[in-house]
């Protein structure tokens, strides 16, 4: 039994000269990719740990936020936000808890909200407790660079005046 091919209509097993190395070529390109991997284009990030303290006591449940002072020459860098426990320590989170932050400057900013009752819960979603210039990068005073490797900050000294 023999199969008749035509380029309007293909019998089953049968195909069009040069398409099987077109087929092969498209299928070893899609391996040779997934060899290669794509790549994430994100930044190592390195461990940032820090301390806030208002008036020289730990402030527990503030936010955080870290603003890359030159995002532009810095692709990948983006601001980054973290709470503090109840000694008033953070640690930075990028992609998971904890795993930290590019290398770079940044410029911090602290915000300790009023808790505001939401359903049967208390959160902290009220008016900023802490004075307006802690909330903005460009008035806190408050600013840091994360190294390569493990970073360990100074305390974040804040006062409430």
């Amino acid at each position: 039994m023999s199969v008749r091919c035509s380029s309007n209509r293909r019998a089953p097993g049968c195909y069009l000269a040069g398409s099987s190395l077109a087929v092969r070529a498209v299928v070893g390109g899609l391996i040779v990719v997934s060899l290669i991997g794509c790549g994430t284009g994100e930044p190592t990030v390195y461990p940032v740990t820090g301390k806030v303290l208002l008036d020289g006591q730990p402030l527990g449940e503030a936010t955080v936020v870290f603003h890359p002072i030159d995002a532009n020459s810095a692709p990948g860098r983006r601001s980054l936000t973290a709470r503090t426990d109840a000694n008033g320590v953070f640690r930075l989170t990028t992609h998971e808890p904890g795993d930290g932050a590019a290398a770079g400057e940044y410029g911090v900013t602290v915000e300790f909200r009023e808790l505001v009752q939401e359903g049967d819960e208390m959160l902290r979603g009220g008016a900023n407790l802490l004075p307006d210039r802690y909330s903005r990068p460009a008035t806190s005073g408050l600013q840091c660079r994360v190294e390569t490797g493990p970073n360990e900050l100074q305390p974040f000294q804040l006062v409430n005046r």
